[in-house]
């Protein structure tokens, strides 16, 4: 998030030490601002001040939020100028999925899209209740938002993203493109092969794991230079003795 609002103040930074376009690359984002602050965003960009791409993961519930909630739409359907208030993404998005991934750009086409759009992300968002109570364990909930998840994925589809570079991205997108952009699906046997290797990764580090001492079982040596005992061991040691052998 706080990338995002730097990367706005520094496209409107007049500095000549800041080279335009600013590229602001953002991972796991929260929504940031409103409707006016994507209509201002929008703007830098047609104007080559400013690229942005947001990288997240299918399930990450993160960038989410903040949603606008079931009880708000009838607030928007009665007066329809208070869904300006609605938070909204900004940028391309890069949607890292397990079956592959979406670049997509949505621009803003007025207050009936919006209203439609916050509509559909509440049903999208029952949907992912569902799979998340139902299908997946909450346990697991935050792992989607971590970062070796998004690298793992990244990697995963490093060659097909390699072909979809910033610069001609955007060029569509002044062209008059929106929408999806750019996807990728995994058929099932690469899918069957991706869930092995992911399977056999797991193995070996547990194993890896297991090969290595806990902290506490590790013996600790002094140094040469110091002595192992001092003169006061020296003499506890002579006064415990009792003979015995």
């Amino acid at each position: 998030a706080l990338a995002t609002l730097f990367g706005a103040e520094a496209a409107t930074n007049e500095s000549p030490h800041i080279p335009k376009p600013v590229t602001c690359i953002s991972f796991s984002s929260p929504k940031v601002g409103n409707i006016a602050f994507k209509q201002v965003y929008e703007k830098l960009e047609r104007d080559g001040l400013i690229r942005k791409v947001r990288v997240l993961n299918g399930l990450d519930p993160v960038p989410k939020i903040p949603s606008a909630g079931i009880c708000r739409i009838p607030l928007y359907v009665l007066c329809p100028a208070r869904i300006m208030d609605a938070y909204s993404h900004v940028g391309i998005e890069l949607k890292l999925k397990e079956t592959g991934f979406t670049i997509s750009y949505d621009k803003y086409r007025g207050v009936l899209w919006l209203l439609f759009k916050e509509m559909l992300a509440i049903v999208k968002g029952f949907e992912y209740f569902f799979y998340l109570i139902f299908l997946l364990r909450i346990t697991k909930l935050l792992h989607y938002h971590t970062c070796s998840e998004i690298l793992n994925r990244l990697r995963y589809n490093m060659e097909y993203l390699e072909k979809e570079g910033i610069d001609q991205l955007y060029d569509r997108i002044k062209q008059g493109e929106d929408g999806i952009l750019s996807f990728r699906i995994i058929t099932k046997p690469e899918f069957m092969e991706k869930r092995k290797r992911k399977s056999s990764r797991k193995v070996k580090q547990k194993r890896r794991a297991g090969n290595v001492m806990e902290e506490k079982n590790i013996p600790i040596f002094s140094s040469f230079n110091e002595p192992l005992l001092s003169e006061s061991d020296y003499d506890d040691s002579e006064n415990d003795y009792d003979g015995t052998v």
